[in-house]
């Protein structure tokens, strides 16, 4: 009698459309395959979207000569204006060297520009503890197009100007 109670609570537990459940749901994954994509579809678009990025790789980076003009304006402003702050901060002179194809600040690794931007102007341009500079100017250029970076001597402020 025990076994029997066992059976009839596993009866009782399915339901009486069964067959009918079953049925939706071989035809609903069957209906889901059809949505997907096959191993070869997906093969075609990764090999296409290879040759899309191989072909965009092999320009090479989009080299502008203005941003790059910019860049180096920027990059001479700002090492001008870290060494003032450097100065104060420090409370020691703080040395900013000229060439002409570059610029080191302080002790660091020297920037070097392209050969397309060239520098002229002072050589040295010295800040002082006081926020206070040797002042001068220095001149970017390439092609037609000439960015003046001035420091004034008494509050060692960077200003910029453009020429030509």
């Amino acid at each position: 009698m025990h076994a029997r109670c066992r059976v009839r609570v596993i009866r009782n537990r399915i339901p009486r459309n069964a067959g009918v459940v079953a049925y939706t749901m071989r035809h609903a994954s069957a209906d889901r395959r059809e949505h997907g994509f096959t191993l070869l579809e997906l093969i075609v678009v990764l090999v296409i979207l290879g040759l899309a990025l191989s072909l965009v790789l092999a320009q090479g980076p989009v080299r502008s000569p203005t941003m790059e003009f910019g860049s180096a304006v920027r990059q001479v402003t700002g090492a001008l204006r870290l060494a003032r702050s450097r100065a104060i901060a420090d409370d020691r002179m703080v040395p900013v060297l000229f060439a002409p194809r570059g610029f080191r600040l302080d002790q660091e690794t020297p920037i070097a520009f392209s050969s397309d931007i060239s520098l002229s102007g002072n050589r040295l341009i010295d800040f002082t503890p006081d926020g206070g500079s040797s002042g001068g100017e220095v001149m970017l250029r390439m092609g037609d197009r000439q960015m003046v970076i001035g420091v004034d001597w008494l509050t060692g402020r960077v200003k910029l100007s453009e020429r030509g």
